[in-house]
Formats: structure tokens, sequence, C-alpha cells
């Protein structure tokens, strides 16, 4: 994995990943607000709400310098009003700018007692925490930062994907996450960086179950398709399998042959609607209907077959002159066609060395009377017929 790139893309969102409080915090603090919006309100600028009010804006318009605030009135106002957070904050700062990181994450932690929804607080323990490589305390402050800041929640998120994507943080990044969305989140990143299935499977166990979202099905597609997308067809099939334990039959490699729909794409079967055909799983098999005036894919399944002849057994009910079983290798055109005239059709092909993956696809055709029709599949077996 290229972890440069991925480092990079973490500096350039958030910067948690340096120990320079300017750069880590820039983009937490873009408030829209002006400092004199709250500077300029005559008497009331010796209140210590006002005076750390304004500190911290000056602290955010600066982009964490803090040499435009006056520590003088801050002593005051924490001498005044002793439970703010503010000056440990600014204190920190100054500190971890210095190279006293130790003594600016005690301040922090005073900061982060005193208010809980401190985000500078938060954001600057996310920064020590990630150039500690202590990734439990940097999970903790992730999760309440996505809470608290809406706006940071993609940054926030990349910076999460990466600390589960290094060796040397990621057993402890994976441990440490306790909420389904932040799972759901780095499981989708490091699919998306590339992991390898070995590396997901990893990340599967050690994450535990969690919910998958309201589209169970378009979350494990979102798992599987970068592999797919590199050719990966095994390693695919495996990490598919995770979430359909019990999808292959003894040595059928053809999964659901009832089309009951229990599994989803692409190792089962995956529907279409268009505008001349759509098709449906379900208790009675594989219904729908086609037009009869253009051709429609109805269902496809991805099919992992050891080379050698096989033959396919077609049951339906009324399937009209319009529908076809297509085998084809990936995406390139089928090699192995037939109409479902009969109710009991059979179809042979070779499955070659060079041809790892199989598309099954049921389709519809234009036919001679362009009349619509109604079609019910019933089932389909895939048997190995010779080597």
């Amino acid at each position: 994995m290229a972890q440069g790139r991925l480092v990079a893309a973490i500096l350039i969102g958030l910067a948690v990943a340096a120990l320079v409080v300017a750069s880590a915090l820039s983009f937490i603090w873009n408030t829209g607000r002006t400092v004199s919006g709250v500077a300029d309100l005559g008497g009331l600028s010796a209140h210590p709400d006002r005076a750390m009010d304004t500190a911290t804006l000056i602290f955010r318009h600066s982009r964490g310098e803090l040499g435009g605030i006056a520590i003088a009135p801050l002593r005051d106002a924490l001498a005044m009003a002793p439970l703010e957070e503010e000056p440990f904050v600014y204190a920190a700062a100054s500190l971890a700018n210095a190279g006293r990181v130790v003594e600016a994450s005690r301040l922090l932690r005073i900061a982060e007692e005193r208010n809980p929804r401190s985000r500078e607080a938060r954001a600057m323990l996310l920064q020590h925490a990630v150039a500690d490589a202590d990734a439990r305390e940097a999970v903790t402050q992730i999760e309440v930062l996505h809470r608290l800041e809406p706006e940071l929640r993609p940054a926030l998120s990349e910076t999460l994907i990466y600390l589960a994507s290094v060796p040397t943080t990621q057993q402890a990044t994976l441990a440490a996450i306790r909420e389904d969305r932040h799972k759901r989140d780095v499981l989708q990143g490091l699919a998306r960086w590339g992991a390898s299935p070995s590396m997901l499977l990893s990340a599967i166990g050690e994450l535990g179950e969690f919910d998958l979202g309201p589209d169970r099905r378009g979350y494990v597609r979102s798992l599987v398709n970068p592999l797919l997308a590199t050719e990966d067809w095994r390693g695919a099939r495996r990490v598919w399998s995770v979430y359909y334990p019990g999808a292959f039959d003894g040595d059928m490699p053809l999964v659901d042959p009832a089309f009951s729909g229990e599994y989803g794409p692409p190792f089962g079967w995956a529907t279409q609607d268009g505008r001349d055909g759509w098709a449906r799983t379900g208790d009675e098999g594989l219904r729908g209907r086609y037009t009869g005036l253009g051709q429609a894919e109805l269902a496809r399944q991805l099919v992992l077959a050891e080379p050698g002849r096989y033959r396919l057994n077609i049951q339906s009910v009324d399937p009209g002159s319009g529908l076809w079983i297509e085998v084809a290798c990936g995406s390139s055109p089928a090699f192995a066609q037939q109409q479902l005239a009969e109710e009991m059709q059979t179809v042979e092909f070779t499955a070659g060395s060079d041809c790892p993956a199989l598309n099954l696809t049921i389709a519809a055709r234009p036919t001679a009377s362009q009349s619509a029709q109604d079609f019910r599949i019933i089932g389909i077996e895939m048997e190995r017929i010779a080597p």
C-alpha cells in the first residue's frame, strides 16, 4: 500500500499527523467569525469570558499563532474564572511549539477535563496521539470530534483509516473502535485504498460483528469491488463469503440455484430493471417480464470454476421466445449461449484455464412477435462433466 500517498492526504486534509500546531488546527478553526466582532464591545471586554473568547478567535483566525494573544488578560481571566479551559490550551500550544510535548499534553488533559467539548484541546491531543502512535487515544479523540464537528468527518475518517492501515497501529486501532459507523468507514476505506484480502479478513475479524447499515448488500459490494477491479477473483470471494456463509452447496460453483435472493451479488444473483425487461428473485424463483422489443440483462452471477467441461440445466415456466442464458469470460462477449425456448433446457460449455471468472447471464432479446412476455425460471444447476 502506498503509505506515503496516504500520509500526504492526511496532512493536506487535517494534518493531525504533524506536531506543528498551526497546520494541525487551521482546518479545524475555520469558524467564519471575526476577531473584531467580539473584541469591540467597550466595557465588556474586561469580562473573563470575553477575554478568553477574544483570545480564542485570535488563535483561530491566525491559524494557531500565539503572537497576537495578550497573555496578561488571560491570566487575569483565569483568576476570575478558574474553571475555563482556554488558557491551558494556549499554554499547551506554546509548550508544544517549543518541543515540550509531555508538558503540553498534561495541560491539554486539564483543558479537556474542564471542557470535554473543547475542539482545540481534543484536536491537539489527537495530534499528539498520532505522532506517538497511541492508537487507542487517537481513536477516542476521533470518535468525540466526529460528533462535535460534522464538517471534519471526512478528514477524521481518513486519519482513522490511515491508523488502521499501518502495521504498528493497525491492531490497536481496530480494537479501540467502538462505534459501528467508524467500523464501517475504516473497513470500507481499507478496501478503497487497496488492502489485500488477507488484510481485510484480518480487519473484519478484529472489528467483530457490527451493523453494516441499511444497504447491507451495497456495503459488501463496496468491499469486494476493489478486488474485482484488480481481478483478484478468489480474494473477492473470500471476503464476500464472510458475509454469506453457507452460500456454496457442495461442489457446485454456482450460488443460489433456486433464485431465492438470499445471497447478494456479485457471487449471488444480481437482478436488473430496464426499459426492455426486469426480473426479481424470490420464493418462486426468478420472475420477470420482457418486452420483446430490445435486449435486456435480467440477472447475472459471477462464478469461479476450475477449468473443465460443464453442463447447465435450466428449468423454466413459459419462457417465451426471447429468453436466453449466456456464458462469458469476465466482461468479454458470451462464448456459449442458449435460447430458453423449452421448460427444461441444457447448455454445455468448456471453461478454459485462461478464464478463472465466468459471468452467467439471463438475458432478453427481441422476438419476432415483439410482444411482452412474463416468465419464471424455477432453478438452474451447474455440474462438471469432464476435466
